[in-house]
């Protein structure tokens, strides 16, 4: 009997900074049924990769979904008082996203939140982009530092140095457009 090798694919991928005189969103979610937790995290940055602000949230217990859309509406929100326009809000979870640009029947439970985060994108002048995981690593260590967190208000980050240490090194991989690998079978 032969034996059979599975064959690898291995992808580079690298944070792309967004065009002249537009901010990019990275948000993401982390959610633990058996801790009943669902948690955020994002950052936001301009197109010379530099930081802007980061969040974490913990928040109540829902669908991943669901938490996606609370992540993008977080940083949304953001960016708005902020007063910045142009965004680029970039996500890994594919199902949102098509959701978002309608490709994608919205669950009846998402219909309130996702009608607010089409209406701030459109107010704001932002597109939705997707990405893979290993492009959004910042976003998800910053959701899993939400986990770990009791508060219920979001934890903003203003400086780099504030970022907790494992959302850090991450962020120094992008500014420097040092790629990961997306390796699958």
């Amino acid at each position: 009997m032969e034996s059979i090798t599975p064959v690898l694919s291995c992808r580079t991928v690298i944070w792309d900074k967004p065009p002249d005189n537009c901010f990019k969103i990275n948000s993401d979610d982390s959610s633990n049924i058996l801790k009943r937790r669902a948690c955020i995290g994002g950052i936001v940055r301009n197109r010379n990769r530099q930081f802007i602000v980061a969040y974490a949230q913990n928040v109540q217990l829902c669908t991943n979904n669901s938490a996606e859309v609370h992540a993008a509406l977080c940083g949304m929100k953001l960016c708005k008082d902020l007063n910045f326009g142009n965004i680029i809000l970039e996500m890994h979870s594919l199902i949102v996203v098509n959701m978002i640009k309608g490709e994608y029947k919205v669950p009846w439970e998402l219909m309130d939140k996702m009608e607010t985060l089409k209406d701030m994108l459109q107010q704001l002048q932002a597109q939705v982009v997707h990405c893979y995981r290993e492009g959004n690593v910042v976003a998800d260590e910053l959701s899993k530092i939400g986990a770990e967190s009791q508060h219920e208000n979001a934890m903003l980050y203003g400086t780099v140095k504030d970022l907790p240490r494992e959302a850090r090194g991450p962020f120094r991989m992008d500014k420097l457009q040092l790629p990961t690998f997306r390796i699958r079978k």
